[in-house]
């Protein structure tokens, strides 16, 4: 369980509801937050989610055209820069291969509990929020797939009563820390349909 309070963890452990706060509005400004990916229908609002595909951070765009506004993870920790020498960063897969290079960038999942791929996604969040700063909702997420991660630290999480879902926002809460510190006007969202 989470509580109100953005990018605040209840131990899973402690399986108990925090107390919630009740409002006849959401969060944001406007009737949504997706589809068609902005808050008022118009993608050039400032209130429209950050775009990772126009984000500018790189000299050249570290992703294929997979990429998706809502699955980051292939964004935040791009295969082309990081993969040959840190595989560890990536999901390990049952058969004891890792996700590889020929992964869709859409589908691609990061080792949630590698610190190494956390450090990264969220230097690059950060560097992303800079750049589209008159952005205030971003999605932080991982590929679109149900591969689970069998690395010894998932594994260790999962053995603690931890699901893919607790795995997730382990790793999204890791990037929405440093994040907050210097953005702690924006909105960071995820999915919540992780097995």
């Amino acid at each position: 369980f989470y509580d109100t309070d953005r990018f605040v963890r209840v131990a899973p452990a402690e399986r108990l509801a925090a107390s919630l706060t009740l409002s006849d509005r959401p969060f944001f400004k406007g009737k949504r937050v997706s589809a068609p990916y902005c808050i008022f229908g118009d993608s050039s609002s400032t209130l429209s989610l950050g775009d990772a595909r126009a984000s500018g951070i790189d000299a050249e765009f570290p992703c294929d055209k997979t990429l998706w506004l809502d699955h980051t993870a292939a964004f935040l920790v791009p295969k082309t820069l990081y993969m040959k020498d840190h595989p560890d960063y990536y999901l390990l897969r049952a058969n004891g291969e890792r996700m590889g290079p020929g992964t869709s960038d859409v589908r691609l999942l990061l080792c949630s509990t590698s610190e190494g791929a956390q450090r990264v996604a969220a230097e690059r969040a950060e560097r992303w929020l800079d750049a589209q700063n008159e952005r205030y909702v971003f999605v932080i997420q991982q590929g679109d797939s149900n591969d689970k991660c069998v690395c010894k630290g998932c594994a260790a999480k999962r053995a603690q009563g931890w699901n893919e879902a607790d795995l997730m926002l382990h790793w999204v809460n890791a990037v929405a820390r440093r994040v907050q510190k210097k953005h702690p006007d924006k909105v960071l969202y995820c999915f919540g349909y992780m097995d």
